[in-house]
């Protein structure tokens, strides 16, 4: 087994996709950064779920935002490498369509909280919505579909928390 650290990174710089190099304090790198950030806050709020459904929806979504950070890093978007695509967000959609039909529509806003996985799930929601802030603010842009991707997940993890509150 190789060891953990590669000390390739002591000097502040970072492996692109092709593999260049990038300061850690590029804008692309914090966007990534915020993305992994986001799929750790999500393993956090799942395990506080009991539900096999939630699991199921939430271990998708943690798999695809291994593959939005290598999208994001894919600046010469080489094809050899996995991409967002437009069956992503619709597969988003229709977990968001299942998950709020059942639920009363809404009146007023609602305070983030609830069950400890219900809050973890608004708390994740906010962390998707800082990475959605960081790939728009990206120049070269990333794709549309990548900041699509991140606009319905932030709306179906605010559904999802809803219903996991009220599944409670």
């Amino acid at each position: 087994m190789t060891k953990i650290y590669t000390t390739t990174g002591d000097a502040g710089e970072t492996s692109r996709l092709d593999g260049g190099r990038i300061s850690k304090k590029n804008p692309l790198v914090e966007a990534v950064g915020v993305i992994d950030e986001s799929n750790a806050s999500l393993g956090l709020a799942r395990s506080f779920n009991t539900t096999a459904y939630y699991d199921k929806i939430i271990e998708k979504i943690q798999k695809k935002l291994f593959v939005a950070g290598a999208d994001a890093m894919n600046v010469q978007r080489d094809e050899r490498f996995p991409r967002i695509e437009t069956s992503d967000i619709s597969e988003l959609e229709k977990w968001i369509d299942q998950l709020d039909e059942p639920l009363e529509p809404l009146t007023k806003f609602i305070l983030p909280g609830g069950t400890p996985f219900s809050a973890h799930l608004h708390f994740s929601r906010t962390i998707i919505r800082k990475a959605e802030r960081r790939l728009v603010a990206l120049d070269p842009p990333v794709s549309s579909e990548l900041r699509i991707y991140f606009n319905r997940l932030s709306d179906l993890l605010f559904v999802l928390a809803r219903h996991a509150q009220e599944q409670h």
